[in-house]
C-alpha cells in the first residue's frame, strides 16, 4: 500500500440535516451554489398576499433541512424551512482551501471543493493518533442547526460525501451531539478508511431514533479526520453536508430570495438569475425572474419559471430590445405569497461590437521563451471564440495579418500566452487580441527584450578534493537561479553518501558522470525514519535520496539509490518501509545511462511534467515506479529483488493522456530458483497497479519473462477506479498468445493502429497535460566529452567553447587579467591552420570571441587561444 506521499486528500462532500419543527424564520444571508454577485434580497409580498397572521397558511410535518455545499467557501448554505445554522471548526489546528482532488460526481474527473488540513507553522502537517480507532479530538468540522419561530424540528437524517486522495491511510469518525460542549455525543459512523483514493463515498445515516429539537435547542454534527502515523500533505474535505428531517409550525414565513447581477448582455438577450436562500419554512411553488422596462416588475409582468426549490438557479432574458433600460427582479412563491429579490437595471447593447481586451503584463521572460498576459474585459454582446497574442519582431503594431499567433482559449477573464523559440536578446513586439462574430480587437503593445543566453559553465564534484565540491548539494546550491545557459556539473567518480535537492528556479543543468557503476548518489533513508527537522516521519514522498524541482534537467552516468530493503525484518522494526532512491518533480528532466537502484518505492515522479530516461536501469520491488509524472522508459531495463513484485504503480491525473510509457525496453528478472531478501523463491511478478487519480501505464514492444504473471495487471491499491493499462508488440515468454488472453485488472492489447499514439514525439507534446507550454523531443543521447571543453577564468566560474560540438559558429569565452594580443589558430587533425585569427592591444577583462564555422568540415579540430604570457588549448568538433 501507498503511504505517507504528499498531495492525498481527503474530503466530505455536501452535508445536510433533515428534520420536523414548528415556526419558521426569515433567513436571508444564504446562497448556494458557485459564487455569483448578488443584490441584498428584499422580500416584498403581493399587496393581496401581504404576509400576517391574517393571511397565513397553516402546516404540518413539512420537509425541511439543511445542506453546506462546501465547493468554493464554508459559509455557503440552503435552507429549507424555518431554521438557522453555522459551521465552525478549530482555525488554530485546521486550514482550509480550495482544491481539485477528489471525485465527488462519479465522473472519472476530480472536482474543485474546500478541504481542510492540519497546519505546523506555514506547513502542512499531521500528528498522529497511534491506531486506526482512536480519533484526535482536537481536529473536527462542526455543523450545527436549531429551530426558529417556536418550531419544532424532528431530525432523522444525516447526509454528506466522504472522499480522500493520495492517501488510502486517512480515517474519519462521525458523532452527534445536543450540548454545545459536545457531552454525550452519540456516534453516527465508526472508523471509516478514506478509500479508494480520489474518489468520493457516500454517508448516508438514518438516525435509530429521531432527534427532536426546538426553542433554543441545537443539534450538533462533528465530523473528526485523522491518521494513525504522523505525516505531511494530508487534507480532509466534505461536500453536500445535509442535516434534514421535518418541520412542524403554524405558519409558512416569506421566501427568502436575491437577485443575481445580470450578465451577457447583448443586443435582444441576457442573463440574470437569483438564490433561494430560505424556502421560508413553505415549499417552493414557483420561482424565477420578471422584467419589465418598468421599476419594480411582479409577476404580472414577463417572468422566466424556474422551478428551484432552494439555492440558484440561472434565467435566460430572450426578445429584448436594443439600445433599452430594462429593470429585473428574482421572485420565489409559496403559501404565504411571493417574494421578490432586489431589483437590478441594465441597458441592452445597440449592436454587437468587437470584444474588449487589455494587455496587463508579461513575465517569465528568458532567452528562449516570455509570457504575456492580457484580460478579455467585455464581450460585445457575442461569444469570444478566441483570444490570444500576436508578436512580432518587426512589426509594432502587430495583428493576426503580420504576425505569429498564439491562440489562448476563448470566452472573458484572464489568460497568459507562451512563446517558446524566440532569439536570445531580441526585441518583440506583443498584443493582445480577442475575437468575436463582430470581428478582432487588440490591447496595447508590449516590448518585450528576450535575455542573452548565458556562457555555458562547467563545475567538477570530486571526493577527494580535487574538484571544486565535495558534495553534489554544495553543487546545486552554487547553480544560479534561471541561468540560460548550460550549467554542467562533472562528477567524479566516487560514492557520495547524501540526500542532495536541485531546487525548482535552477534550470539547465547537466550533471554527468563518468560511469554510472563508480558514481553513486546513495542514502538509507525509509518513510518511517523520524526527520531530525521535525520530529515526525519523512513519509515517503521525503524519503528520497536525490530530488529533482528544475526543469531541463540532464543527467547521464550516475547511479542513485536508496538502500533500505523493505524485508520481514526491517518490517517488523518499521512499518513504513518506502525508500525512495529518485524523486523529479518538474518539466522536462532527462536521465541517460543512468542507474536508479532501491526496494519498494525507487522512482517517484511527484507532479504533473514530462521526464525521459533512455539507456536507463531501474531495480526495485513494490510500486518502484510510480506517481503523477508523464516518463518514457526508452530501451531501459528494469530488474526485480523480490517475489511478488509490481513494476508500476501510476496516478496519473485525469487531464494528462499519458503516465508510464516503456518503450522497447527489457523487464528481467533473477535466474529461476533465486531467493529473495526474505527467503522466498522469486517467481511472479506484474507490469502494476492502480494507485489513484486515472492510472496509465504502457508497455510497447518490451521483453517479457515468464515470471511475468499471466493477468499481467495486478488488483488496485485503493480500490476500482478508471484506468489505461494497454501494452503492445511485447515480446518473450510473458507475451504468448495464451498469456495475452488472460489479461486482466483493466489491461488491454491494443491493435498496431491503436498503438501508434505511443511515440517519445507524440506523449512529450504540449497538449499531453493543459500545463505543458510547448511540445519537446528530449535528445538522443547526451555525450559531453569533458576533454574538448577549453576552461577560462570569468567571474570565478570556468567557462566552456561553446557550443561544442558546434555547427555554423562557435564561441570562445576568455577572461584576460592586463592589456595584451591575442591569437587564435584552428588546426585539422593534420595539424594545419584552417582558422587564424589576430586581435591587437585587446583591453582587459571578460572577452567573447565568435569564429564564423560554416567553412568547416565535419569533423575533430584543434585550437590554441595566447595572448603575451600564456596560451590554452583544446578539442573542437564540428557536426
Amino acid at each position: 500500500m501507498k503511504k505517507n506521499l504528499i498531495l492525498p486528500i481527503a474530503l466530505c462532500s455536501a452535508v445536510m440535516i433533515f428534520g420536523i419543527g414548528k415556526g419558521i424564520s426569515f433567513f436571508s444571508d444564504s446562497s448556494n451554489g458557485n459564487p455569483v454577485t448578488s443584490f441584498s434580497s428584499t422580500n416584498e409580498i403581493k399587496k393581496t398576499n401581504e404576509f400576517s397572521k391574517k393571511y397565513s397558511k397553516p402546516f404540518e410535518a413539512t420537509p425541511a433541512s439543511v445542506n453546506w455545499p462546501l465547493i468554493a467557501d464554508v459559509t455557503t448554505k440552503s435552507l429549507e424551512g424555518n431554521l438557522e445554522s453555522g459551521l465552525v471548526y478549530p482555525t488554530a489546528v485546521l486550514k482550509t482551501e480550495v482544491n481539485s482532488k477528489v471525485d465527488f460526481t462519479g465522473d472519472g474527473i476530480v472536482d474543485s471543493n474546500i478541504d481542510f488540513y492540519q497546519y505546523s507553522g506555514t506547513s502542512n502537517s499531521w500528528t498522529g493518533t497511534g491506531s486506526t480507532t482512536v480519533i484526535d479530538e482536537t481536529k473536527y468540522v462542526q455543523f450545527d442547526v436549531n429551530a426558529t419561530n417556536g418550531g419544532t424540528f424532528t431530525i432523522n437524517r444525516v447526509e454528506a460525501l466522504v472522499g480522500g486522495a493520495g492517501t488510502s491511510n486517512m480515517y474519519y469518525q462521525a458523532f452527534y451531539s445536543l450540548n454545545a460542549d459536545f457531552s454525550d455525543r452519540v456516534q453516527i459512523k465508526s472508523a471509516t478508511q478514506l478509500t479508494p483514493s480520489g474518489k468520493a463515498q457516500t454517508l448516508d445515516v438514518t438516525l435509530a431514533t429521531s432527534v427532536v429539537i426546538s426553542g433554543s435547542q441545537k443539534f450538533y454534527l462533528r465530523f473528526y479526520p485523522y491518521l494513525a502515523s504522523a505525516t505531511t500533505g494530508k487534507q480532509f474535505a466534505l461536500r453536500n453536508v445535509k442535516i434534514s428531517g421535518i418541520m412542524e409550525g403554524d405558519v409558512a414565513n416569506p421566501a427568502t430570495v436575491s437577485t443575481t447581477a445580470v450578465s451577457s448582455i447583448s443586443t435582444t438577450t441576457a442573463k440574470t438569475g437569483g438564490t433561494i436562500s430560505s424556502n421560508g419554512g413553505g415549499a417552493i411553488s414557483e420561482s424565477g425572474v420578471v422584467w419589465s422596462t418598468n421599476q419594480n416588475p411582479t409577476i404580472a409582468d414577463l417572468k422566466t419559471t424556474e422551478n428551484a426549490t432552494s439555492g440558484p438557479y440561472i434565467s435566460s432574458l430572450t426578445s429584448l430590445l436594443p439600445n433599452t433600460t430594462y429593470y429585473v427582479r428574482a421572485y420565489a412563491t409559496n403559501s404565504a405569497g411571493t417574494s421578490y429579490g432586489s431589483q437590478v437595471s441594465f441597458t441592452t447593447l445597440a449592436s454587437i461590437v468587437a470584444p474588449a481586451v487589455t494587455t496587463t503584463s508579461q513575465s517569465q521572460v528568458t532567452n528562449k521563451s516570455f509570457v504575456v498576459s492580457g484580460n478579455v474585459t467585455d464581450w460585445g454582446g457575442a461569444d469570444v471564440t478566441d483570444r490570444g497574442i500576436v508578436w512580432s519582431k518587426t512589426e509594432t503594431a502587430p495583428s493576426l495579418d503580420n504576425a505569429t499567433k498564439v491562440s489562448t482559449g476563448s470566452g472573458l477573464g484572464t489568460f497568459s500566452s507562451y512563446v517558446y523559440g524566440v532569439s536570445p536578446s531580441t526585441l518583440y513586439y506583443v498584443r493582445t487580441f480577442a475575437t468575436n462574430s463582430a470581428g478582432t480587437s487588440y490591447g496595447s503593445t508590449a516590448t518585450v527584450t528576450t535575455k542573452a543566453t548565458d556562457p555555458d559553465v562547467i563545475r567538477t564534484i570530486a571526493k577527494d578534493g580535487s574538484g571544486d565540491y565535495t558534495t553534489v548539494q554544495a553543487a546545486f546550491d552554487a547553480v544560479p537561479d534561471n541561468y540560460t545557459g548550460r550549467w554542467i556539473i562533472h562528477i567524479k567518480p566516487g560514492t557520495y553518501t547524501e540526500r542532495p535537492t536541485l531546487l525548482a528556479a535552477k534550470s539547465n543543468v547537466f550533471l554527468i558522470g563518468d560511469d554510472a557503476a563508480t558514481t553513486i548518489i546513495t542514502n538509507n533513508i525509509s518513510a518511517g525514519d523520524i526527520n531530525p527537522d521535525t520530529g515526525l516521519a519523512y513519509g515517503t514522498s521525503l524519503s528520497q535520496t536525490m530530488a529533482i524541482f528544475g526543469s531541463d534537467f540532464t543527467a547521464s552516468k550516475i547511479t542513485i539509490a536508496n538502500t533500505f530493503v523493505n524485508s520481514t525484518a526491517n518490517t517488523q522494526v518499521n512499518s513504513q518501509t518506502q525508500a525512495v532512491a529518485l524523486k523529479t518533480q518538474g518539466d522536462r528532466q532527462a536521465f541517460y545511462d543512468c542507474r536508479v537502484l532501491g526496494y519498494q518505492d525507487t522512482y517517484l515522479g511527484n507532479s504533473i511534467g514530462r521526464a525521459y530516461f533512455k539507456n536507463s536501469y531501474i531495480e526495485g520491488n513494490v510500486d518502484f515506479i510510480f506517481g503523477r509524472q508523464t516518463v518514457v522508459f526508452d530501451h531501459c531495463t528494469t530488474y526485480i529483488n523480490r517475489n511478488n513484485s509490481v513494476v508500476t504503480a501510476p496516478s496519473t491525473e485525469s487531464t494528462t493522456k499519458f503516465g508510464f510509457v516503456f518503450l522497447d525496453c527489457n523487464l528481467t528478472v533473477p535466474a529461476a530458483g533465486t531467493a529473495d531478501f526474505n527467503g522466498a523463491t522469486i517467481s511472479n511478478f506484474h507490469f502494476g497497479r492502480a494507485w489513484q487519480n486515472t492510472p496509465k501505464s504502457a508497455f510497447i514492444r518490451c521483453e517479457t519473462p515468464s515470471m511475468l504473471n499471466p493477468t499481467g495487471w495486478t488488483t488496485p491499491i485503493n480500490g476500482v477506479i478508471p484506468v489505461t493499462f494497454v501494452e503492445y508488440g511485447n515480446t518473450g515468454d510473458g507475451a504468448t498468445p495464451e498469456r495475452l488472453a488472460q489479461r486482466a485488472n483493466g489491461g488491454v492489447v491494443l491493435s498496431q493502429a491503436e498503438s501508434l499514439p505511443y511515440t517519445i514525439s507524440n506523449v512529450f507534446k504540449k497538449d499531453t497535460d493543459p500545463s505543458f507550454l510547448f511540445d519537446w523531443m528530449p535528445e538522443s543521447s547526451i555525450n559531453i566529452d569533458f576533454e574538448t571543453l577549453a576552461v577560462n577564468n570569468i567571474k570565478g566560474n570556468k567557462t566552456l567553447v561553446y557550443p561544442n560540438p558546434f555547427s555554423d559558429q562557435v564561441t570562445i569565452a576568455y577572461d584576460l587579467k592586463s592589456n595584451s594580443d591575442i591569437t587564435v589558430m584552428i588546426y585539422d587533425v593534420n595539424g594545419r591552420i584552417v582558422k587564424n585569427i589576430k586581435k591587437s592591444n585587446e583591453k582587459s577583462g571578460q572577452k567573447e570571441l565568435v569564429i564564423p564555422t560554416t567553412d568547416l568540415k565535419s569533423g575533430v579540430y584543434f585550437y590554441t587561444l595566447k595572448n603575451d604570457t600564456e596560451q590554452t588549448n583544446g578539442k573542437l568538433i564540428k557536426n
